[in-house]
């Protein structure tokens, strides 16, 4: 592919236009976009930066790093894959394969969980964050709640490796402690019940037969185990949903991700939780209900 078949090495612009045509003939919905961040990340400058220098030309090198770049897009790796970080709530975490890639969608829940303990005027919160992946909820949450203390939970013994790296990227690990296992099996070890302000979590919620119709960046590429909510999505959740109360301080909260079209069964579920006084709802940012909240 050397010079895009121009006979030399393209310019910025160029190499934009080759990319574009190669991602979009993959069927991307988004060429444009992963052929921009691809290329910044090859040459190291911002996107802005990118657009500022169209007629300048590729160096060799750059040129056949992004050609292998747009190839494994072509192939719908999934950009954070491919670029080894993603950004969350203005942080940028650490993803490798086996770790699921942090979802705009997600900051609803942590902007709901901030708002809601900012409101009780709560200062020094300990959280529980069920499910943490690659740790971007817990970390975040720790980063921007100076007081806040963390106890991040996952069943993947990589994820945690992953989110303890986070953790300590981002100068919180000496706050966010993170624990292999089951849902609340590592805090009931602990002895932990009732111990929470809060209690959160992104728990897996896509129901099983519907992660093969998903796009292939994530049926294909993303751990099922972090996908997989059971027959109907509700498995997870569920079972969370039903041992919260022992976990939760009295006039503590949760606050649990759910998908696009659940929320009536996601409502009718917590009004009938162990414990729960009652319950609210977050929006993200396309107005879809995404974030429930039960209330202790």
């Amino acid at each position: 592919m050397g010079g895009a078949g121009l006979g030399r090495e393209p310019t910025v612009k160029e190499a934009l236009l080759w990319a574009v045509a190669v991602l979009r003939g993959a069927g991307l919905d988004d060429p444009r976009a992963s052929a921009e961040i691809l290329l910044s990340h090859a040459l190291g400058v911002s996107r802005g930066r990118l657009l500022a220098c169209g007629d300048d030309p590729l160096p060799l090198d750059k040129w056949e790093e992004f050609v292998g770049l747009v190839e494994r897009r072509r192939r719908r790796v999934p950009l954070p894959y491919i670029l080894g970080s993603w950004e969350f709530m203005g942080l940028y975490f650490v993803v490798r394969p086996g770790v699921l890639a942090p979802r705009p969608e997600t900051e609803t829940l942590v902007e709901a969980v901030m708002e809601e303990l900012s409101d009780r005027g709560i200062r020094r919160p300990v959280i529980a964050d069920i499910g943490t992946g690659c740790g971007a909820i817990a970390v975040s949450l720790a980063k921007y709640i100076e007081g806040a203390k963390v106890v991040a939970v996952d069943i993947s013994p990589f994820c945690v490796e992953v989110a303890k790296e986070n953790a300590e990227r981002h100068g919180v690990l000496g706050r966010v402690e993170v624990l292999l296992g089951d849902l609340f099996e590592p805090l009931r070890e602990r002895g932990l019940l009732e111990a929470f302000d809060v209690v959160c979590g992104n728990l897996p919620y896509v129901p099983r037969e519907a992660i093969g119709r998903l796009q292939p960046e994530v049926g294909k590429f993303e751990p099922k185990v972090a996908l997989d909510g059971g027959p109907e999505g509700r498995d997870l959740l569920t079972r969370a949903a039903l041992e919260a109360h022992k976990f939760v301080k009295k006039g503590g909260f949760c606050a649990w991700e759910f998908g696009a079209g659940q929320w009536p069964w996601v409502r009718t579920l917590l009004k009938s939780a162990p414990g729960v006084r009652r319950i609210g709802m977050r929006r993200d940012l396309s107005g879809r209900p995404r974030v429930a909240l039960a209330f202790y």
